[in-house]
């Protein structure tokens, strides 16, 4: 007879926002909302953190 079995698997994985805003503030509130509205599947108990900022010319701006 066959039973179910719930396999779990850790993922990591990185969620980059494209955002315009006049201040880095601004953009970092900005892309909260786009990761809050992110459609991550089948993923559950998604925890997530800004670590990186930079401008349009890959150069950082801001890290963690």
């Amino acid at each position: 007879m066959k039973k179910t079995f719930y396999i779990t698997y850790k993922i990591e994985a990185r969620f980059i926002a494209a955002v315009e805003a006049e201040s880095l503030e601004e953009a970092m509130k900005a892309a909260e909302g786009q990761y809050c509205d992110a459609d991550f599947g089948e993923a559950e108990d998604i925890e997530g953190e800004a670590i990186i900022a930079e401008d349009k010319d890959g150069n950082f701006i801001w890290e963690k």
